[in-house]
């Protein structure tokens, strides 16, 4: 590491403790923050993510359990275009008092309900549950498939896209799609304030929701073929339809053979439409994919901050990275994977947008950290 590098941390370090307060308060100023969602429990963080992420009334919701992460971390995407909460729920609905608070607190009962995954994660009895909360079966959608691979699958054709852009990652394990999960929710979208923008300098860029799928694959063995099927069976958007696949993580969990496979299989995949983003581990992989992928710098008349809003998650666990990647795609934010080692890729990812973010107006930064102080301490944050 760098001597200047070396430098930073230790005048963070010293300040912090001459001052001998908590970051949320020694960071915080008038339009300068830290800020935590955090509970007891995984569900209770979650219902407080959910609070951040829409305390009034909303008219979706998904469920996905927290016990697995196959189906939330496909469900990322699905549930920032419908403008829903990721709701974690228990193995019955008797042990998720969370999603059920806030479900009859803040959904419209005319509102529309997802759940993620078959019964076998998600039994029938929450729907059961859900009808005796007054929500007809009608408003109330499983979407599943015979494993994780037909339900991300599933879960991708309840979105609306184009078909021709997509993340791949491992179904076995987590952390490299954390990240991603996240990018592939923003992907293509415009909100409405950065239509306004580019309306104002002469383009006209209207505003809409955008995000592609995140689809798995298992580590050993073939690709899935109703993968493949599917990907063949997306009707083309004009003559120049082209498919792409953002694929997240190394060799390890991605085989090149399963790429061979797709190379071979998928009839409209581009000359050069596979790509990999990958480092020697979860951090490293995180640095890549999130290096360049965030510039907000177009505010405040092309004199913002680059990255004014990032969100801290545990990489050694999903439950509260996952409730949050929403909430980040909908803020536009890169969702930061931390452990109490503070990772080199980790810091080095943070010192990048740190020194973007000095070229424009110093003002307006929030770091939003997901996860109590058993997972994300106070000392880390600092």
């Amino acid at each position: 590491m760098k001597k200047s590098k070396l430098l930073t941390y230790a005048l963070i370090l010293l300040i912090t403790a001459s001052v001998g307060l908590p970051p949320a308060v020694w960071a915080s100023g008038a339009e300068n923050r830290v800020e935590r969602l955090s509970g007891q429990t995984r569900y209770d963080t979650m219902l407080e993510i959910a609070l951040k992420f829409n305390p009034r009334t909303t008219r979706n919701v998904v469920l996905a359990t927290g016990e697995l992460f196959p189906d939330a971390l496909a469900g990322v995407p699905v549930a920032k275009q419908k403008n829903a909460p990721l709701l974690l729920v228990n193995t019955t609905p008797e042990r998720s008092p969370q999603a059920f608070t806030y479900i009859k607190e803040h959904l419209d009962k005319k509102g529309q309900i997802y759940i993620l995954g078959g019964t076998g994660v998600v039994p029938d009895s929450f729907v059961t549950a859900l009808k005796e909360l007054g929500y007809p079966e009608t408003s109330i959608h499983r979407v599943s498939g015979n494993d994780r691979y037909e339900t991300a699958l599933e879960i991708a054709k309840q979105m609306e896209h184009e078909g021709t852009e997509f993340y791949l990652a491992t179904g076995d394990n987590f952390p490299d799609a954390l990240s991603a999960s996240v990018l592939a929710a923003m992907t293509n979208a415009v909100t409405p304030d950065k239509s306004a923008y580019y309306k104002s300098k002469g383009q006209d860029i209207s505003p809409k929701t955008g995000g592609v799928p995140v689809l798995l694959v298992p580590t050993q063995g073939p690709v899935p073929p109703q993968l493949i099927d599917y990907l063949n069976s997306i009707p083309e958007q004009g003559q120049s339809f082209q498919q792409s696949l953002h694929v997240v993580g190394g060799s390890a969990v991605v085989s090149e053979q399963s790429l061979d496979e797709l190379r071979s299989k998928v009839k409209r995949l581009a000359p050069d439409g596979i790509t990999r983003s990958f480092g020697q581990d979860r951090y490293a992989t995180m640095k890549m994919l999130n290096a360049d992928a965030f510039d907000a710098s177009w505010r405040n008349e092309d004199q913002g901050l680059a990255v004014p809003h990032i969100y801290l998650a545990s990489g050694e666990a999903f439950p509260d990275a996952l409730a949050g990647a929403v909430l980040a795609a909908r803020d536009e934010a890169p969702l930061i994977l931390v452990n109490e080692s503070m990772p080199k890729d980790t810091a080095d990812l943070l010192l990048n947008y740190y020194g973007r973010n000095t070229k424009g107006i110093n003002k307006g930064k929030v770091i939003t950290v997901l996860g109590g102080t058993g997972v994300s301490s106070n000392d880390m944050v600092s």
